[in-house]
């Protein structure tokens, strides 16, 4: 009777350890996926030049692509005109206003855009500027509208962005370690206005996202 006491509390006493153990241990894909910037502030001066921000992180899974994604939080609507020949001279016919599109929008990725991310997973998380062509709002203001103002406005508005370095897409950008550590560099251009920008690192593998990280960067002016 006495060994049968003994061997249902062991019994009990292994259940909860073993309960305790699944309790605790990290979840892949959470708590083994971290991203971390070695400075989470960038202060704005009078002759500010850009700045540079590096980011280490571990991977949650070995075999896995990275796929990161910045945006502004903060977005207002911006005016552009469009150009076309007025008798000899290329003048502004045109005035619009887009809406719904980041001021700044970066994607950087540890490999191929294209082979990491099917179709749908990328319009999912917004991925690629197709992506922000569809949700852009766009308003003529002035002119006479045609059929292809929304593309030739948007390729115009990203050329520009990419000029000012507030729009990119980078590939091979990340890089990854054997023991599945990964570091990239995310560069802030003068052109960067202050407020708070968002960094969402994605963990990619045989198509499917098995993990999430995410931080705030935040740029603000030193007055004087």
């Amino acid at each position: 009777m006495e060994r049968k006491i003994i061997i249902k509390l062991s019994i009990l006493a292994a259940s909860f350890i073993s309960l305790l153990i699944s309790c605790t241990l990290p979840v892949y894909g959470e708590s083994h996926f971290t991203l971390t910037p070695d400075k989470k502030k960038i202060e704005m001066g009078l002759y500010f030049g850009g700045d540079t921000i590096t980011f280490r992180g571990t991977l949650p899974q070995p075999g896995t692509s990275l796929i990161v994604k910045v945006e502004s939080n903060n977005n207002p609507p911006l005016k552009l005109v469009r150009k076309g020949k007025v008798v000899f001279f290329w003048m502004a016919v045109k005035q619009f206003e887009i809406s719904n599109v980041p001021f700044l929008y970066k994607i950087l990725c540890s490999g191929d855009i294209n082979k990491t991310l099917n179709k749908d997973l990328k319009k999912k998380l917004g991925i690629g500027y197709e992506s922000l062509r569809e949700n852009m709002e766009l308003e003529l203001l002035k002119g006479k509208s045609s059929q292809d103002d929304k593309q030739v406005v948007f390729d115009g508005f990203v050329k520009m962005k990419e000029k000012f370095g507030l729009y990119e897409v980078r590939e091979d950008a990340i890089k990854v370690e054997d023991n599945l550590s990964f570091t990239f560099d995310l560069p802030f251009s003068d052109r960067s206005v202050e407020g708070e920008y968002k960094v969402e690192c994605f963990a990619i593998k045989n198509g499917k996202m098995v993990g999430k990280a995410e931080t705030t960067i935040t740029l603000s002016l030193i007055h004087i």
